[in-house]
């Protein structure tokens, strides 16, 4: 066995680590950085004890920063962040946990196109902490442009790691979302990816509704579309059913929304209702 292992060691890639976090003996997280071999990808990796308890790859790796304020009832949390590559897309956030049984992973949260300088989880001088689902990014994009909905998820530490909490989605108000706004006709006729749309704006208040709990308040946010539009509110309503379905959060959502046919129960990630708005949107600037 003990051959075998310097085997394993001497076979193994070279790698530069560096230490991201460090608690002594409650454990550290490192990321190392191969240098040869088949996956040029970061690793990210909890080690206590000289064991490796968790591990994760991306392009890069970065300590959140400024760093997660705890509620009182809440372990010390620490975040980095992680980036898939691409142009656009994605970064996700994995969370650490000083517990008493030392250095835990404590959840990984998708942030879409949240990169790490424009990230800011929590408001000034409050711990409370709330994620945009990014669900809805690209929501009316035709090549390069266009509109993201970022309906907030709000996060609590649920006695073993950072989870939605479910019991501040229904505590949300409806004032806390937009209200529905009433666009005069023309802004209805014209389209330009980049700028707002009366029908992207109508689906974020309706979005932030259905975050909050009141699946029914966000159908009446939908019946606002104009008579002439209802080709457009068909698109919006499929597109959010699509986008719905395959958020991380899709099953809380049910739970706090109970029974409502805009959140169905199979995601389809290649469903063409995914990018329904957008599609219909362009034959509009084709015309």
């Amino acid at each position: 066995m003990i051959r075998a292992f310097m085997l394993a060691v001497l076979l193994a890639p070279p790698a530069f680590g560096q230490v991201l976090l460090d608690f002594g003996a409650s454990g550290q997280v490192e990321m190392r950085r191969p240098v040869s071999g088949p996956d040029a990808r970061a690793q990210l990796r909890l080690i206590r004890g000289g064991r490796i308890l968790w591990q994760a790859r991306s392009s890069g790796f970065v300590v959140l920063d400024p760093p997660l304020r705890p509620a009182p009832d809440t372990p010390q949390l620490m975040g980095i962040t992680g980036w898939s590559g691409g142009a656009y897309c994605c970064w996700t956030l994995h969370v650490f946990a000083r517990t008493a049984r030392g250095l835990t992973h404590a959840g990984d949260i998708p942030l879409g196109k949240r990169s790490p300088e424009n990230l800011r989880l929590q408001s000034p001088n409050s711990t409370a902490m709330r994620i945009a689902d990014p669900a809805h990014d690209f929501w009316d994009y035709i090549g390069s442009l266009g509109a993201d909905i970022e309906p907030l998820v709000p996060f609590a530490w649920d006695g073993r790691r950072l989870a939605a909490d479910a019991a501040a989605m229904r505590r949300a108000a409806d004032n806390a979302c937009p209200a529905v706004p009433i666009a005069d006709a023309a802004a209805w006729s014209r389209f330009s990816p980049g700028r707002p749309h009366p029908a992207t704006e109508l689906a974020r208040a309706a979005l932030c509704r259905i975050y909050a709990g009141q699946a029914p308040a966000a159908m009446q946010v939908l019946a606002s579309f104009p008579a002439d539009e209802q080709a457009l509110r068909a698109a919006t309503e499929r597109q959010m059913k699509a986008r719905l379905a395959c958020s991380t959060h899709a099953a809380l959502l049910r739970r706090v929304n109970g029974r409502t046919p805009l959140i169905p129960a199979t995601c389809r990630p290649d469903d063409p209702d995914q990018t329904a708005v957008a599609t219909l949107l362009e034959r509009r600037i084709g015309r």
